[in-house]
């Protein structure tokens, strides 16, 4: 998920079938990789000479060398527009807002599309996201409207959902032949989910236990390494010994958040492999678990491409809450009842 082209690949299926969003929020990972992602659709959007277009005549390639790829490139084209904070408070003003309203409401200078980029959009002042709302109620033709975010909570709620969301958040790959085992029981279980409640409970079952095998191997191996072990036959200090033990529950602990997220990953490697699998067949290169195929294949035929993206949001809000007071099985609960499959 974490790369540029397999979001971008999103972008461009909604051009396929000619219903490309006015207005995207890109989110995760630092501005510099928004940005890029940014510039990607411009680049596409405005190409002169695209190698591939859909049946309609959407691009769904840029070439990179012609006069409005290279004049996007070097950020200086007419019809691309790049709104940032600015002054010694890093705020986006009302007047710049209204400044760039007024530019997207304007005919194309060089025909084709107009494609206005917020970066930090976050940054914007109460007033200015106000003003800036009234755009999203009611987009100008031929105009799309990019939001970079690294905080996108900081945004008003009424803009986001006015959004279509793409996370470029990194995460690392997860160890395929660790979790194999557990996917394709979580798996089978997901299929089986689509009338009948019970498999969603069974699949928590699943998750519980595999928490609870992680939190007792982690804690035999950290209890056998632990400075307790290593003294356990020498009469220390109660107060060293306390130290110890505090030291071996902190260890614990971290450990196991660690390889809980690890897992939590995992489900969210597999169900990205469902959403490409929505995209587009060709996509199947990109597969994280490429011998799950048949099964995500089948899970892809029954939900849209909202419904699968809209599931890896669910995933990135569980591991949000996992880092709060809320009990774990209770976000798991949750998490599971909301996936589409």
């Amino acid at each position: 998920m974490a790369d540029i082209k397999t979001r971008i690949a999103f972008i461009k299926n909604c051009l396929l079938q000619g219903r490309m969003p006015h207005a995207w929020l890109f989110t995760g990972g630092t501005l510099d990789t928004l940005v890029s992602a940014a510039k990607e659709v411009a680049l596409l959007l405005k190409c002169e000479n695209p190698p591939l277009r859909s049946d309609g005549g959407y691009p769904l390639e840029y070439c990179n060398v012609c006069s409005n790829c290279l004049r996007i490139q070097n950020d200086n084209h007419p019809d691309v527009f790049w709104l940032r904070p600015e002054s010694k408070m890093r705020l986006i003003s009302v007047d710049a807002v209204r400044n760039l309203i007024k530019e997207t409401q304007m005919k194309p200078l060089e025909g084709g599309w107009k494609v206005a980029i917020i970066v930090a959009a976050d940054r914007m002042h109460q007033s200015a996201a106000n003003a800036f709302l009234k755009t999203l109620e009611e987009p100008p033709p031929q105009s799309v409207i990019i939001l970079l975010s690294t905080e996108p909570h900081r945004l008003l709620e009424t803009i986001v959902s006015r959004c279509q969301k793409i996370d470029f958040g990194e995460f690392e790959y997860v160890d395929v032949e660790k979790y194999k085992d557990f996917l394709d029981g979580f798996l089978n279980n997901l299929y089986n989910s689509r009338n009948s409640i019970l498999p969603r409970y069974q699949l928590l079952d699943l998750i519980v236990k595999k928490l609870d095998q992680i939190r007792k191997n982690i804690e035999a191996e950290l209890t056998k390494q632990s400075s307790l072990k290593k003294y356990e036959d020498t009469e220390i200090n109660s107060g060293v010994e306390e130290k110890f033990e505090k030291e071996l529950k902190a260890s614990i602990e971290a450990e196991y958040r660690r390889q809980r997220q690890e897992l939590i990953s995992a489900i969210q490697w597999l169900l990205r492999d469902i959403w490409l699998q929505t995209l587009n067949e060709n996509l199947s290169p990109l597969l994280t678990f490429p011998f799950f195929r048949d099964k995500t294949s089948k899970i892809a035929k029954r939900v849209s491409q909202k419904e699968a993206l809209e599931n890896l949001d669910v995933i990135e809000e569980t591991q949000k809450l996992l880092f709060t007071n809320v009990q774990e099985s209770l976000i798991f609960e949750t998490m599971l009842l909301r996936i589409k499959a």
